[in-house]
């Protein structure tokens, strides 16, 4: 028997006895009943022991005795340390051993992943460096490389909280360093290789960055709250004062706050803020008294869609290049978006361009969606089918939607590759959005939060957009974030910002005070930290919405912090009120929520706490407010009353016996003004996203499109709210009659503005037959093919004749002696079920003897002479074409004969 016998072995075959760190966790073989370990480990040498393995002698004389008083039932010491006796029966069945660690595991542990560090090499893909490039020199140097081409570079400067400065090696030699944020940095041992693309590999700890957590120094901050929470209850409840110590040099001054007793408030002849009782417009847009005598279309393009002037032209001149993806269908098609006759009587040569955006609405109206919505006739429902077609031609709408997403941007992006094309395409959409607004409200209370436009890629990461936003908590998760705000008394939107990625974001304005040498702004609280991110955003939003001085501004936790409040205050005059939660940088949430639990136990619901302080010269307001018994928010505000409002807060509950029960309970006057106006932009994006639903409507592939698409909901929500604020408030209208317009009724009296097409007819020739839209005829049971009959069984055949029927346009030309002309197809048309013939007749002389131009294909979908050609009414068997719409193209010839 082999020396070793009875010891067990780990997968690689190493005696699991060979760690030393293993030998006190790992169970030796069972005892015999007369006390014998099973094989020859008792009475073994100790040279023997674990199977030759390089053992000094103290090593294995421990590890004889540790296995001989296990033998004998007894624990032995390990190292000093008590061990505890370890189960020797074997392994429960359905059980996992744990599993040892052996040397080369133990090493690759203490070894870990590279540090990135200053000097060192790291590495990152081209699809996430391409968006971070500025200049189009360093975009042209990578632009042929693959997504997941490695790039390789040099860390120059900078730390893991804000990025790194990075040298490229493959970018230009006086354009190679470019910021990237940590996370999309790879770093590099010394010495490894750089290879071109990454392999994948099965085992997880390659790829797994193994890092040693260190224990955190407590703060200053961190100290003083553990100091105040160490104190009773009693203590806690009656306490004045608490100082805030940010520093841990003892000469600087804390932050003092002052907590108020309970029952004692801010008062309102304290408030600073001033509390409007309407809203000031900039200019007068009067939509009228009577609904049918406003041209709603009007008010919509000039004060709440972006502006469109020249657009049309823009689009012709996008599809005029080979590079557009609808250059062949636009040419043959004669397709042309720019009017310069002025198709509505006022001379607007975009009228094109509207027309699809109302369109673009309409959809919501019907029951259809997308090229369905070109169908006419008898649908399967209650409804007809929309025909769309009348208003303008399905290969306009395609080629408006294949151009508008870009053509709002500089023409040097309009023919980039889809994974390059940057976030300039679309921002001065937005910005188009924004200015609008900016000429019509002037913004005294604005609510800050965010909208999302939905985009779930199938074949790529970003689906042709430069990144992602995943957001949980949203009813749409995945695609583009808007962050906005909203003028509070209307409801209207009045600024919005696309959430770029993180690069692109920090070198926005207020969070860098230079850009180039990337020195960050600093901020006016104690110590002159850095500007936090989510603070510049909102000076962004501020300062675009234009609030005036002395106005208000609110958001939701994201949003809210001590720097928030301050800054706005000192570099705008604008007073604030947050909801904090994460960014508690000088804000006392410990010490609140200590403090209403010391006062009010375990029943707080209806009460709350107030501290005060000044910090850089502004007046704070810090606010603990239970809603319920388990439930606290916590406040930050430079303005407001803490006294009770008069209207109270209902807290819902269930009782013990399952039942939903209901109290009203008391709570801020400031709390109860900020919750007013929170839910506005979340009831917004309702109306867009669930009522309205344009997104749902219009299933794309095209990213610009579908953000398009939601400016032209939010532009409608918009327009929708400012009809309701001036009918009611204005001009005294009675709400009930008001409310009767809701907001699928907006979308219609705005689709009012549609005109009928009137434009030349679209003479469509398909390049591939797998282009055209038809298929073969079927019978009254769906059959392709006809009984086989026994003249065919007899050669062999196994199929019957196809199913063939009459072509529908053929049958619409007379013939010579009058008679409907017959011709016989097996395809028909695959929305109307009409025969169809798809014979080349321009080969054939005088372009087919009955004198006509084109094939029954191209005439059907161009519907070039009349309706009854069209694609429309689903065309079932025995119907005959109409007399009236037939068409005789041959000349009435004389019989008489020559003189």
């Amino acid at each position: 028997m082999s020396p070793t016998a009875g010891v067990q072995h780990d997968e690689d075959g190493d005696s699991l006895y060979d760690n030393p760190d293993t030998r006190a966790v790992v169970p030796p073989p069972a005892p015999t009943p007369g006390g014998l370990l099973t094989g020859n480990l008792v009475g073994t040498p100790p040279e023997s022991i674990g199977g030759g393995s390089p053992l000094d002698s103290a090593a294995r004389h421990e590890t004889a005795a540790v296995l001989a008083s296990l033998a004998n039932g007894t624990t032995p010491p390990t190292g000093g340390a008590e061990v505890t006796p370890t189960e020797t029966t074997a392994n429960p069945k359905g059980t996992k051993r744990a599993t040892p660690m052996n040397s080369s595991r133990h090493t690759k542990a203490k070894q870990g992943a590279p540090r990135i560090h200053v000097g060192g090499r790291c590495k990152t893909t081209r699809g996430q460096l391409f968006h971070l490039l500025s200049t189009e020199g360093q975009k042209a140097t990578i632009r042929q490389f693959n997504n997941n081409h490695n790039c390789y570079g040099t860390i120059k400067s900078g730390s893991s909280n804000q990025g790194y400065n990075i040298v490229f090696d493959c970018l230009p030699t006086d354009e190679k360093e470019v910021f990237v944020r940590r996370k999309n940095l790879t770093a590099l041992a010394k010495g490894c290789e750089e290879v071109t693309f990454d392999r994948a590999t099965d085992d997880p700890e390659k790829l797994a960055e193994i890092r040693v957590k260190k224990s955190k120094k407590l703060s200053p901050l961190q100290v003083s709250n553990d100091n105040f929470l160490a104190l009773e209850d009693a203590e806690i409840s009656v306490a004045k004062t608490f100082d805030m110590n940010w520093s841990a040099d003892e000469d600087v001054q804390g932050v003092p706050w002052k907590i108020l007793p309970d029952g004692v408030h801010v008062t309102e002849d304290k408030d600073p803020m001033y509390y409007p009782d309407g809203v000031a417009f900039k200019k007068n847009v009067d939509i009228g008294d009577s609904d049918a005598n406003t041209d709603f279309a009007k008010v919509f393009f000039e004060h709440f869609m972006p502006d469109l002037t020249g657009m049309a032209a823009k689009i012709d001149k996008f599809h005029s290049s080979i590079k557009s993806p609808m250059y062949s269908t636009v040419k043959s098609d004669h397709i042309k978006f720019h009017d310069d006759d002025g198709y509505f009587g006022n001379k607007d040569g975009d009228w094109m361009v509207k027309q699809c955006f109302l369109l673009l609405i309409a959809s919501c109206l019907e029951t259809e969606n997308g090229a369905d919505l070109w169908k006419r006739g008898p649908s399967s429902g209650r409804k007809e089918y929309p025909d769309f077609g009348q208003y303008l031609p399905l290969n306009y709408w395609k080629a408006f939607t294949c151009a508008i997403g870009l053509c709002f941007g500089p023409e040097e992006y309009w023919y980039l590759d889809k994974r390059d094309v940057p976030w300039d395409v679309i921002v001065p959409a937005v910005i188009g959005f924004n200015k609008k607004r900016q000429e019509l409200f002037w913004v005294v209370l604005l609510m800050l939060d965010e909208s999302m436009i939905g985009w779930r890629p199938k074949s790529t990461k970003t689906g042709g957009l430069p990144n992602l936003t995943y957001e949980p908590r949203k009813p749409v998760p995945l695609g583009t974030m808007l962050r906005n705000g909203v003028e509070c008394i209307t409801g209207c939107l009045v600024n919005q910002d696309i959430a770029m990625n993180a690069e692109r974001q920090n070198f926005k304005k207020y969070l860098y005070a230079d850009k180039e040498e990337q020195i960050r702004l600093k901020s006016s609280l104690p110590g002159k930290p850095d500007m936090p991110a989510h603070t510049a955003e909102v000076l962004r939003q501020v300062e675009d919405a234009q609030v005036v001085r002395n106005g208000w501004c609110g958001g939701d936790a994201w949003f809210g912090s001590v720097a928030t409040c301050v800054e706005l205050k000192k570099r705008f005059g604008v007073n604030s009120t947050f909801i904090v939660k994460n960014n508690k940088a000088f804000y006392p949430m410990e010490v609140l929520n200590a403090v209403l639990k010391a006062r009010h136990g375990d029943k707080p619901a209806g009460h709350w706490v107030v501290m005060t302080t000044t910090i850089a010269g502004i007046d704070l307001l810090a606010i603990a407010y239970a809603w319920s018994q388990k439930g606290v928010s916590y406040f930050i505000s430079s303005c407001g009353s803490t006294e009770p409002s008069e209207i109270k807060y209902e807290s819902k509950f269930e009782d013990e016996w399952g039942n939903t029960g209901s109290k009203l309970i008391n709570r801020p006057k400031i709390c109860h003004f900020i919750y007013e106006y929170l839910p506005l932009i979340d009831e917004h994006n309702k109306q867009r996203q669930n009522l309205l639903a344009l997104e749902k409507c219009w299933q794309t592939k095209n990213p610009w499109m579908r953000i398009i698409t939601t400016l032209t909901g939010q532009a409608l929500v918009d327009l929708h709210r400012y009809y309701r604020y001036q009918r009611i408030v204005e001009k005294g209208h009675r709400r009930e009659v008001v409310d009767q317009v809701r907001i699928m009724k907006m979308a219609d009296l705005v689709c009012a503005g549609l005109r009928p097409w009137i434009g030349p007819r679209i003479q469509r020739s398909f390049g591939k037959s797998s282009d055209i839209p038809i298929e073969r005829c079927k019978d009254s049971h769906g059959n392709l093919n006809r009984d086989i009959t026994p003249a065919q069984l007899r050669k062999g055949r196994t199929v019957g004749n196809s199913v063939t029927k009459q072509c529908w346009v053929c049958r619409g030309y007379l013939d010579k002696n009058g008679n409907p002309i017959q011709c016989w197809t097996s395809m028909w048309c695959k929305f109307c079920h009409a025969p169809l013939c798809n014979k080349d007749r321009t080969k054939e002389k005088r372009f087919g003897p009955d004198g006509r131009d084109m094939s029954c294909v191209d005439t059907h979908f161009g519907a070039c002479h009349s309706d009854a050609f069209g694609c429309g009414e689903v065309k079932v068997n025995g119907q005959c074409f109409p007399k009236a719409e037939q068409i005789n193209q041959h000349p009435r010839r004389s019989r008489r004969g020559p003189y």
